[in-house]
């Protein structure tokens, strides 16, 4: 097992580079979530030589940038235009900088059905994606409407073959469990689309606001055996989501107890 610990620059707005590196050196973290927001190291209106030059220096430190954490909606019927090209934009950054893809939302409007949302979300795919086989990945993350592994697979597998390589699942962790998901179950669902796992503590199942790790009742002994069950090797990522809830601890400060609480989810004897 060689899964590695990664963090989200969520959890810390406006930080620069530099910061960026330190912070991944408190807990010995080798991947990064970038989020792409105003003030961050990059935003939508970065062009690709300012991400080409980011990634140059954070590849140079021995990071690894997991995905683009935009909030491009896929079934957002809302200028369209301006979201497939704002989608189109942020896979361009993504290849520049390295990243393995753009983490987008799913977010089925109010008024669609199920089966509407997931159609409005694979045409997106379709348009932006083209018939492109290669090229950095669109990542799902499970959030709102698609909140449970169980939501997701109707959606890929409406996928066309030519761009179903294109799109991937990350797992936000605390999401599926508090809607109802056993790990065991949301492992087995995502497994075949998985490319990395987010992790909080979050307060309890029927109150998932996030704490500080430790005090809360997230199951991390139970996702762990979960990962286990389907041979995961990959990246575990801590979303600290200060930005929304400030009363929480400074990232840096959650990074230094990142590593004892996550044990469960690294390699036996990982320090």
């Amino acid at each position: 097992m060689n899964r590695i610990l990664a963090y989200s620059t969520l959890g810390e707005p406006g930080m620069d580079v530099s910061t960026v590196i330190s912070r991944a050196g408190i807990a010995g973290a080798v991947g990064l979530e970038l989020r792409v927001a105003p003030g961050e190291v990059l935003t939508l209106g970065s062009g690709t030589a300012t991400a080409r030059a980011l990634g140059e220096r954070l590849r140079a430190a021995g990071l690894t940038v997991l995905a683009l954490n935009s909030y491009v909606a896929l079934a957002s019927v809302q200028d369209p235009i301006a979201v497939d090209g704002d989608l189109g934009h942020l896979l361009d950054l993504a290849d520049a900088v390295g990243a393995a893809g753009v983490r987008v939302f799913v977010k089925r409007p109010e008024q669609a059905s199920a089966a509407d949302g997931d159609r409005f979300a694979v045409e997106r795919l379709g348009r932006v994606l083209g018939s492109a086989a290669t090229g950095p990945r669109v990542l799902i993350e499970t959030h709102d409407s698609h909140s449970t592994g169980a939501s997701v697979p109707a959606l890929l597998d409406r996928l066309p073959q030519s761009i179903a390589d294109r799109v991937g699942v990350i797992w936000d962790t605390a999401h599926t469990w508090s809607a109802g998901e056993d790990p065991a179950r949301s492992a087995a669902l995502l497994r075949p689309w998985l490319t990395h796992v987010q992790v909080k503590d979050v307060a309890d199942r029927a109150d998932p606001r996030p704490v500080e790790l430790g005090t809360g009742r997230f199951p991390v002994q139970e996702l762990g055996d979960a990962l286990d069950g389907i041979g995961y090797d990959g990246p575990v990522s801590l979303e600290w989501e200060r930005t929304w809830h400030p009363g929480l601890p400074p990232l840096a400060l959650a990074l230094e107890h990142l590593r004892v609480w996550a044990a469960p989810l690294l390699p036996e004897g990982a320090t």
